[in-house]
């Protein structure tokens, strides 16, 4: 599948389009086809080498966590949290 991608840490102009890896979700985790992708600060910020190297597969990081999709019917939307928020806080 097609990506836009940072191999290297910079401004815009290190953004690619790259062939990734198509994922594929391990147990209890879920593959969705995503319609529209938001790219967050954060997201800005490590690609401008704030938060290190990129580190995704292939050393590829991939923007884009904020995500949108429409189910096969079109009409209703899913939400879910990763799997980070979803671990409860320990005293």
């Amino acid at each position: 599948m097609q990506a836009v991608a940072f191999l290297a840490n910079g401004g815009t102009e290190v953004l690619e389009m790259l062939e990734v890896p198509e994922p594929v979700p391990g147990r209890g985790q879920v593959a969705v086809q995503v319609a529209f992708a938001g790219v967050n600060f954060a997201e800005i910020q490590h690609r401008r080498g704030e938060f290190g190297a990129p580190d995704g597969p292939g050393g590829a990081d991939v923007p884009g966590l904020e995500l949108w999709r429409l189910r096969g019917d079109g009409r209703r939307r899913h939400s879910f949290r990763p799997l980070a928020a979803n671990r409860r806080r320990r005293s």
